[in-house]
């Protein structure tokens, strides 16, 4: 009798394992049809810095329905997720050359640009590695929340717009050299979401 008990105690078990895992399949295959396929996009933009002014004001665009038209797959969603900034070359300006401005953006069809972030008296040294205007690393950087909310609001358009980014601001030479060349050169990381 307990031999027969124990026999259909197993199968018991058996089957509830036998449903779990066919449960579990159907499960599966629902998650992977519906699972979305993050890609990671970074638009570059090089400002060549050259001038023996205290000013600087440089201009570059972005396509984001271009971006979005040369994937392999159908978009879903776009989303901005990181902003970043730095000196990639410095020729032969000092390191300690220091320099202050804002980055802007703009739709391009629109006349006026919204700061995302401004900086200040920051030296070229300082900026040879890549900031995040949202770390805290770098005294000196500070965020503008409002141009921060503005270029989501630009991501959530349909079909995407085309983005101006300008960096304008003045130079400080401390003294040394009458020309300044350094490459700025901002990084726009976004996320698409593509259905595979």
């Amino acid at each position: 009798m307990k031999k027969n008990r124990a026999y259909n105690i197993g199968i018991l078990i058996n089957t509830t394992l036998l449903f779990f895992l066919v449960v579990v399949m159907f499960a599966c295959e629902d998650m992977i049809r519906d699972n979305f396929l993050i890609l990671e996009e970074v638009a570059e933009f090089e400002y060549t810095i050259d001038t023996d002014d205290v000013n600087y004001n440089e201009t570059e665009s972005v396509n984001l329905q271009s971006i979005i038209n040369d994937l392999d797959s159908d978009v879903e969603d776009i989303s901005f997720y990181n902003f970043t900034l730095q000196v990639t070359n410095t020729y032969e300006t000092p390191l300690n050359t220091e320099i202050s401005g804002t980055i802007r953006v703009k739709q391009s069809s629109d006349s006026q640009y919204e700061p995302i972030v401004n900086f200040t008296n920051i030296t070229l040294e300082e900026f040879q590695t890549e900031r995040s205007i949202f770390s805290d690393e770098l005294t000196g950087i500070s965020l503008v929340s409002g141009g921060v909310a503005y270029l989501i609001d630009l991501y959530d358009q349909q079909p995407a717009p085309t983005l101006d980014f300008n960096v304008r601001g003045t130079i400080d030479r401390n003294g040394e050299g009458q020309n300044t060349t350094f490459d700025f050169t901002v990084r726009v990381y976004s996320q698409f979401e593509t259905d595979p």
